[in-house]
């Protein structure tokens, strides 16, 4: 069939078009949506703009001294060669170094409230080194800062000596 026989119908479930021969039955092929190229694929960006937005949550700083800033900075660059689905897919010992998470499961109140008053479902953290994180959001393929978190206090890890405990 030549594509001059081709029409395009509305986009069906998932934003994806199908495609109808002149007779009007629908073919089996589907082609993406103009303009829903997948978060995955896109450059990881990052934005500082919105740290001073939020308030200040139990655990975090951005009382940076030398190596803190240098090791945040170094990660930020690292990143910035790679895909979304490249960052989210890095692994050290078997577990991922970078997450996502519904925002409402932080076990920071604080930081969960602050997400959802946003009207923001996922927040993301990176693994800046063994304890130390970096809290956000995304929009589009950009991670917005928020939060360094310097001894996993958001969430996660007990404090030495703490083991088996739950931190709130």
């Amino acid at each position: 069939m030549s594509k001059k026989h081709i029409k395009h119908q509305a986009p069906g479930p998932g934003g994806r078009r199908r495609i109808a021969n002149q007779a009007g039955a629908p073919d089996r092929r589907v082609i993406p949506r103009q303009g829903t190229e997948s978060i995955a694929a896109q450059p990881f960006r990052w934005s500082a703009r919105h740290m001073g937005e939020c308030p200040a949550v139990t655990g975090t700083t951005w009382d940076l001294r030398g190596e803190a800033a240098h090791q945040i900075l170094s990660l930020l660059e690292d990143l910035t060669a790679k895909t979304w689905a490249e960052v989210m897919n890095l692994a050290s010992g078997g577990h991922r170094l970078h997450h996502s998470e519904p925002a409402d499961g932080l076990t920071s109140r604080g930081a969960a409230q602050w997400y959802i008053s946003q009207g923001i479902e996922r927040a993301y953290r990176l693994r800046v080194t063994a304890r130390a994180r970096l809290w956000g959001f995304r929009q589009g393929g950009t991670f917005n800062i928020l939060w360094f978190d310097p001894d996993h206090q958001l969430h996660g890890l007990p404090a030495p000596g703490d083991r088996g405990k739950q931190r709130r």
